[in-house]
């Protein structure tokens, strides 16, 4: 960081990548004046997180049995009729029905 007058100056150090699209995708890019450096990191950030999510996944230990989708319903409603927090969760199987 440096001071000039009496702004404040950042070094930000950042490495440049060469994106190759196709010519057609540029063009609808460059006409809808996207931020393709800002997708590009946002792209990029995202991918890493989902890798580092199936990373910890494949580490679990597998599941000794298959609980199905009706069996977790029934649990949150067993829950909500014993007033047991975590009602949320009814919110994650509307969202993901995968569980």
């Amino acid at each position: 960081m440096s001071l000039v007058g009496d702004a404040v100056c950042s070094f930000v150090c950042m490495t440049r990548f060469t994106v190759y699209v196709p010519d057609d995708l540029a063009k609808r890019a460059k006409a809808a004046r996207l931020n393709i450096s800002a997708l590009t990191q946002n792209a990029i950030a995202t991918e890493l997180d989902r890798q580092a999510t199936s990373r910890w996944l494949d580490s679990l230990p597998a599941p000794r049995h298959r609980v199905t989708h009706e069996a977790v319903l029934a649990a949150l409603d067993g829950q909500d009729r014993a007033g047991l927090p975590w009602r949320w969760l009814r919110h994650l199987t509307a969202t993901w029905p995968s569980l």
